[in-house]
């Protein structure tokens, strides 16, 4: 840990700021129904496909959204019934 690090947390302090660390937590939404929440996922993954547009096609997927968007699409398909 380095001097920086410190002095930013004493700032914080001193400033009467949280020290909780948000990192990696989503935003989480509740939904009213499974097609509410379903309809909210694949908008997310159309948006992420036209943000990275060589992560959906053939090619192989690679790095945090094209993994995203692997797992989402496979939770999305696996659970086709009950959506």
């Amino acid at each position: 840990m380095g001097s920086t690090q410190i002095i930013n947390w004493i700032n914080k302090h001193n400033a009467g700021e949280s020290f909780e660390d948000y990192r990696g937590r989503w935003n989480k939404k509740h939904f009213s129904s499974h097609e509410e929440e379903h309809t909210y996922l694949k908008a997310q993954i159309e948006y992420l496909k036209k943000q990275n547009p060589n992560l959906h096609g053939e090619e192989k997927r690679t790095g945090r959204v094209g993994t995203f968007l692997t797992t989402l699409r496979q939770f999305l398909d696996q659970s086709g019934g009950l959506f």
